[in-house]
């Protein structure tokens, strides 16, 4: 079977059928890949088994759009698939430079701060460093509340201490290393306050397909006593218009999206006190919370960019 296109995701999801009932509308075929079934790449060119042994063939004029998240495998399959469909020519709507850069903030910042992009002041502890040298950088760099978590760790297991407490600081550190080294991959910095008047935390999310801001959400967190305003922790979600965004600020997040190489991107920010500050781009950029809120737009730009990216081929 030879394919125009395909969808990857970890495991089948609301955002992956939504997406491809779009193309389909659009008279585009697509393939839905779910990673957590036995699909393999049999080879190059490309083609790829099912463990049905049904073969799905690539042409020239296939594109794909990976989407994976925390399970190891999953992640390490997909950047296996892309990067041979770009050697073989096959369009990929995220390459595979952005994919790995969206897979840890150790990696995203530094392209933050390379580009300039205005972010929360923040340092990124590799794994193995020593607790001793953590915990003498936070003291040096900060003294102020901060927010310590490990990197990935989508918006779970947030602690949230000031820099003077230096008892909890070092106990919070020290929770993510074995023999005084860390354990994985450690992510502070610094907490800018953003709360509504019911005392709920909140942040927005804005998707960009190819530079272009398609949908702006807002993202409230559960409860007071929650920092995290994500969905997955029981957050709600609603549509803001487009012009909430000043023109120079859908420039920062459109260069906060160049910089890690991210073309349907989710890009989460916060606005206080007249200031924008990007806190991260997902490569997962939240397609089935937007349709849920009562919008396809963002499906259809990314139609619509397919569609453009055939007409260049």
């Amino acid at each position: 079977m030879k394919l125009k296109g395909a969808i990857f995701s970890q495991s089948q999801s609301e955002s992956t059928d939504v997406l491809a009932e779009c193309f389909t509308r659009r008279n585009i075929a697509v393939k839905c890949f779910y990673l957590d079934q036995d699909y393999i790449l049999a080879g190059l060119p490309i083609i790829v088994r099912a463990n049905s042994g049904e073969q799905f063939h690539f042409s020239e004029f296939s594109f794909s759009y990976g989407r994976t998240w925390g399970e190891t495998n999953a992640r390490l399959k997909l950047h296996k698939w892309v990067a041979a469909f770009q050697t073989e020519g096959v369009t990929s709507l995220d390459p595979l430079n952005g994919i790995l850069a969206n897979d840890k903030k150790e990696r995203m910042m530094p392209l933050f701060a390379e580009a300039g992009i205005p972010i929360p002041k923040t340092l990124v502890f590799t794994t193995g460093t020593h607790v001793t040298q953590v915990l003498n950088s936070i003291s040096e760099q900060f003294a102020c509340h901060v927010v310590i978590k490990a990197d990935g760790s989508g918006g779970k297991n947030i602690s949230f201490v000031h820099t003077s407490d230096k008892e909890s600081v070092a106990s919070t550190v020290r929770k993510y290393s074995v023999d005084e080294l860390l354990s994985q991959a450690l992510l502070c910095q610094q907490y800018i306050k953003s709360k509504n008047a019911n005392g709920l935390s909140f942040h927005y999310r804005a998707i960009l397909v190819f530079g272009n801001l398609s949908v702006l959400m807002r993202f409230t967190s559960a409860s007071e006593a929650e920092l995290a305003s994500n969905m997955a922790l029981g957050g709600s979600a609603e549509l803001l218009p487009a012009n909430f965004l000043s023109k120079e600020e859908v420039v920062i997040l459109r260069n906060a999206a160049a910089a890690t190489s991210i073309n349907i991107a989710g890009i989460d920010f916060l606005k206080v006190g007249g200031e924008l500050f990007v806190l991260e781009v997902n490569n997962s950029p939240g397609l089935y919370t937007a349709c849920k809120l009562g919008t396809e737009k963002h499906l259809s730009d990314i139609v619509t960019a397919v569609e453009t990216l055939h007409l260049q081929k």
